[in-house]
């Protein structure tokens, strides 16, 4: 005899498969409930849990949201509006805050293509300042462009109000999983 004494049908449930039994006109009936299970995984999967970071509350990022496409190929576009608390004694953007706006992009973008259940961590991070900072907006695109198993390259530009490349930026990010 078998499970739930359903004799010779040859039935066994993988074990990856959650079972809902449920018995109808005193037919046994077996809905697996696994695509469900499957589809709400991929729905966190897409969430966009790294832009929500203390350090973006902290220094003022917005972080645009993602389209689908966004997630499929890891972009992330961070917007940061300048004001003289970011400034440093010269009167200009401190070049720490362009590098975390570039780390910001750059990770959320990596972020952006992790399953629910993995993390990240910057391996390096390269950030070239092209001319100094004099508009009231900044917006960096980060964007994927290397990605294997555990290792990503992930490249970024900041831009000011009047679209003039202000800064640029590279990093390596690792992908760790969760414990």
């Amino acid at each position: 005899m078998s499970i739930l004494g359903i004799r010779g049908r040859g039935f066994r449930p993988l074990p990856s498969m959650i079972l809902d039994w449920t018995v109808r006109n005193t037919r046994l009936r077996c809905r697996t409930t696994f695509h469900v299970f499957r589809t709400r995984l991929k729905q966190k999967t897409m969430s966009d849990r790294f832009s929500e970071a203390p350090i973006s509350q902290l220094i003022g990022f917005h972080v645009l949201p993602a389209s689908k496409d966004d997630k499929q190929i890891g972009r992330a576009i961070v917007e940061l509006k300048i004001d003289d608390r970011l400034n440093n004694p010269m009167g200009r953007v401190h070049g720490g805050v362009i590098a975390a706006l570039s780390d910001a992009a750059m990770g959320i973008a990596f972020g952006r293509t992790l399953d629910q259940e993995q993390d990240f961590s910057t391996i390096d991070l390269h950030v070239h300042f092209m001319r100094p900072v004099r508009g009231k907006l900044l917006t960096a695109t980060g964007v994927m462009t290397q990605r294997g198993l555990r290792i990503g390259y992930v490249t970024c530009q900041i831009v000011d109000d009047r679209g003039k490349i202000v800064a640029a930026g590279s990093c390596s990010c690792t992908v760790l999983d969760r414990m």
